[in-house]
């Protein structure tokens, strides 16, 4: 779908997708308890996950819950179930729910229980994701079942139903048994709080449509029981055309948890090509980051090792540094470099051949009103044996360590492949064939890596193509790099949009890549090409590399606005298409 807008402004988000859905998923279960309490707390490390949920299930005897939280963020209750025959006795089962906005991402959330007027009480928690964010019916449906057994009679015999594929079931059971309750599904916990007092819950990852979450073995108890349906969260899926295999697929990724001085992606399997994405970061505003296959430090002959590259810094190639006979080259064309640093490289993994490289990168000082530098480098691995495929893609810093979250993640593609699982899902598409424009919108969900493609006819004497991102033009945020035809790079550092190359009367196609963290700056690699239409073979076309930076950290890019300022418009045939993932 594109819709026109006033002003002679465009706006499109159409592809052709299907909803899916991942699944929801378990990180783990924390539990604690008292015999009286008015507060407890109980931590638990929820991972570094999308669409998290925290389910927190309570039971007391006869008292109540006042407020269940993480820091100064509450959940909100689903139910609460009393037990006995009729539903008003002492034993009682609450289960609450918190979404991802309120979680800390990829640490330790502590949950605080504070209660009233109540005795042998427990509080669980299990740390979810791939969740529906919706919150109420959107997110979950609650059950509940009560009674009294008399002897071995009236065991629980709760039922979560009417659940599809890829949700997630758990319950809650408060028992004043003599003995101890036996669960029939994965035990998420079973306490006993105190003489006769339990407290436990299970749950299924993979549930059928109806189920019996029954328990057996209790005697002589009240008991209550509350039981939950987890919803997943919808996916965006791109439709592949029918016959359509063998798109590029995440083969792994590394991210350190902890400072390093390399990130190392091991275990790859055999593809005849590869593309590798990093995203690095150090606080100490210098790195070295240098490139190295299989972590092959051997020699060829005396001192000499398996690498040779050259590589240029500041897209200016009066810097070219060749190296040859290396156990590490340059990845990133300067060296050393500030942070935070992005690029994206190829390689080719052909069996009896040397293994071959092409990176592109970009840097930054992670502050505002900086500017932005862009290397190029082409690498080549010769090892002993030619036979050898690439199996391990290591980034080694030279001069300190990578912070935390510095992360490599690699790609790869064979002629064989039958896959239809693309890493690079299609988010947003533009085109003007509804008539000429002078602004593209594309609104799209944010993802961390993107690749945005636009081709922009000119239609009329001139046009330009101004790039900003989610509509911010005030300021001073954006900076960028560029280098027409091999020239010298040239800055333009603190200003408000990223001019690429100006106005000209020129058809224009971009490429471009960027790193989208919210919290840091978002760094942008792009090739560009003008060339007049109607020149024929004979007409030379232009090129710009260009690389740039918006520095605002409080937000992800959801949006990329492509303006005209000058004569001319966007004619029929200009299309954008954007790309990402996470």
């Amino acid at each position: 779908m594109v819709e026109f807008l006033s002003g002679n402004r465009i706006r499109g988000t159409s592809t052709e997708r299907t909803m899916g859905s991942k699944g929801v998923s378990l990180t783990g279960t924390q539990t604690t308890s008292g015999t009286t309490a008015t507060s407890l707390s109980v931590s638990i490390n929820v991972g570094d996950h999308i669409n998290k949920a925290l389910i927190v299930c309570v039971t007391q005897q006869s008292g109540s819950t006042t407020s269940v939280k993480v820091g100064s963020n509450s959940f909100t209750n689903m139910g609460i179930t009393n037990g006995g025959s009729s539903g008003t006795g002492s034993q009682r089962t609450e289960i609450w729910y918190l979404l991802d906005g309120d979680i800390t991402n990829n640490a330790i959330n502590q949950i605080d229980w504070v209660g009233s007027s109540g005795s042998r009480i427990s509080i669980g928690v299990y740390s979810l994701y791939n969740v529906n964010q919706g919150g109420s019916s959107n997110t979950f449906t609650f059950s509940e079942a009560y009674n009294t057994s008399s002897s071995y009679s009236n065991q629980p015999n709760g039922v979560v139903n009417s659940v599809n594929s890829g949700e997630f079931i758990l319950d809650i059971l408060s028992a004043n048994s003599a003995t101890q309750p036996t669960d029939t599904l994965a035990e998420g916990w079973n306490i006993l709080i105190s003489t006769n007092r339990y407290a436990v819950s299970q749950y299924n990852l993979t549930p059928t449509t109806n189920n019996d979450m029954s328990y057996s073995n209790i005697q002589s108890a009240e008991w209550a029981w509350s039981g939950a349906r987890i919803k997943s969260a919808p996916v965006l899926q791109t439709v592949i055309p029918s016959g359509t295999t063998g798109c590029w697929r995440e083969l792994k990724r590394e991210k350190i948890t902890s400072a390093a001085m390399s990130v190392n992606v091991t275990g790859l399997p055999d593809k005849r090509y590869y593309m590798v994405l990093t995203d690095l970061r150090m606080s100490a505003q210098t790195e070295g980051d240098c490139f190295r296959l299989n972590n092959d430090t051997s020699y060829s002959s005396g001192t000499l090792g398996r690498f040779a590259a050259r590589a240029y810094k500041n897209l200016d190639k009066s810097t070219q540094s060749d190296f040859t006979s290396k156990t590490k080259v340059g990845w990133f064309g300067e060296h050393p470099h500030s942070q935070p640093a992005f690029s994206v490289g190829y390689l080719a993994n052909k069996s009896g051949e040397e293994k071959l490289g092409i990176n592109q990168a970009v840097c930054c000082n992670n502050s505002a009103g900086t500017g932005v530098s862009g290397g190029r480098s082409h690498v080549k691995y010769v090892p002993a044996s030619l036979t050898t495929s690439i199996s391990e893609v290591n980034i080694v810093n030279g001069w300190n360590n990578y912070d935390v979250d510095s992360e490599v993640v690699v790609l790869g593609w064979d002629e064989g492949d039958t896959h239809q699982d693309n890493f690079w899902e299609e988010l947003a598409s533009v085109d003007l064939s509804g008539g000429v424009a002078d602004t593209l919108e594309c609104t799209f969900t944010p993802k961390k890596y993107l690749w945005v493609q636009a081709y922009m006819q000119l239609d009329g004497s001139q046009i330009a193509g101004i790039i900003r991102f989610n509509d911010e033009s005030t300021g001073s945020n954006y900076s960028r790099q560029r280098s027409n035809n091999g020239a010298t790079g040239s800055n333009e550092n603190a200003v408000n949009a990223i001019d690429v190359r100006g106005g000209e009367g020129k058809n224009r196609f971009e490429n471009l890549f960027i790193i989208n963290n919210a919290s840091t700056h978002k760094l942008v690699i792009g090739d560009m090409m003008v060339s007049t239409e109607g020149s024929g073979s004979s007409g030379i076309p232009d090129k710009t590399e260009y690389v740039a930076k918006w520095t605002v950290t409080s937000e992800q890019i959801n949006k990329i606005t492509f303006s005209n300022a000058d004569a001319g418009s966007y004619g029929t045939k200009s299309i954008i298409k954007v790309w990402g993932h996470d």
